[in-house]
């Protein structure tokens, strides 16, 4: 699957890191990408560099996002277009609409939505939740 649009996570790019350790402290760091783990399966993973003085935190280290949008084999696996910026904008309107938290309470109780056929921006719900459950685990 090939994506329209150009991923963030590349090699030289620099990302923005919001950082808490458990006792409370936050930082924000940029993030050096120095090497892209790929293919992106249903996380992108990556070794990058960054300086964190208030946290103590320098070098290189192992980032692994689970982002949606780049989540390649979650997408082939439930048959999900590629992201794209309108999608994105049907997601966001989705969720100003209370749509999504309607959605992902009847997908949490098992209940499977009327009609065959997402829209995309139940397909991104579905992601975004199905995300969010592997970043806890």
């Amino acid at each position: 699957m090939t994506h329209e649009f150009e991923c963030p996570y590349a090699v030289g790019n620099v990302i923005k890191i919001h950082l808490e350790t458990p006792d409370g402290l936050e930082a924000t760091a940029d993030a050096n990408i120095i090497k892209v783990f790929k293919p992106f399966t249903l996380s992108s993973v990556m070794l990058i560099r960054m300086a964190c003085s208030s946290l103590r935190l320098e070098g290189d280290m192992i980032l692994k996002l689970f982002d949606r949008r780049f989540a390649t084999q979650l997408r082939e696996d439930e048959k999900i277009r590629p992201w794209n910026p309108d999608t994105e904008t049907e997601y966001r309107q989705f969720i100003l609409d209370g749509g999504a938290s309607e959605f992902v309470t009847q997908l949490n109780d098992g209940e499977t939505p009327e009609g065959s056929t997402w829209s995309a921006a139940m397909d991104e719900t579905y992601l975004h939740d199905h995300m969010l459950d592997l970043y806890k685990t």
